[in-house]
């Protein structure tokens, strides 16, 4: 392990601070504060990269869906925010807006948010 405390870790793109070999054990006696609360505002800043993923995933899926609506000439109320295709099996959220059955499904089952707006569903579906 590296002064660090890591574990054998790989520096992923460059995201990693020098010297950096991964996690600590939170629990371990032998780390101090200041490793402690560096791994954690690690963890946080990890967190924070996978949201972005995910908001950057978000708008690739709007921008298909634009370009689905200009080639075909379209209604954008046919097509489903979260997968861009045409909707087949179409059902209204708790948000409002209507969605594709099992896409909304699939989100719902990992959160418990709209898709579009982000904000909580008092009830989903």
């Amino acid at each position: 392990p590296s002064a660090w405390g890591g574990h054998g870790a790989q520096q992923q793109g460059g995201r990693l601070p020098a010297g950096y070999d991964g996690p600590l054990d939170l629990h371990a006696g032998s780390i101090s504060e200041k490793e402690r609360a560096l791994e954690l505002a690690n963890q946080a800043l990890s967190a924070a990269a996978v949201r972005v993923e995910e908001q950057q995933e978000e708008l690739e899926r709007g921008r298909a869906r634009a370009a689905a609506l200009e080639r075909c000439g379209a209604s954008p109320e046919f097509f489903c925010p979260i997968t861009a295709d045409v909707m087949r099996v179409p059902v209204i959220c708790s948000d409002g807006h209507t969605y594709e059955k099992s896409a909304i499904e699939q989100w719902l089952s990992r959160k418990a948010s709209s898709p579009l707006t982000n904000q909580p569903l008092e009830r989903p579906v």
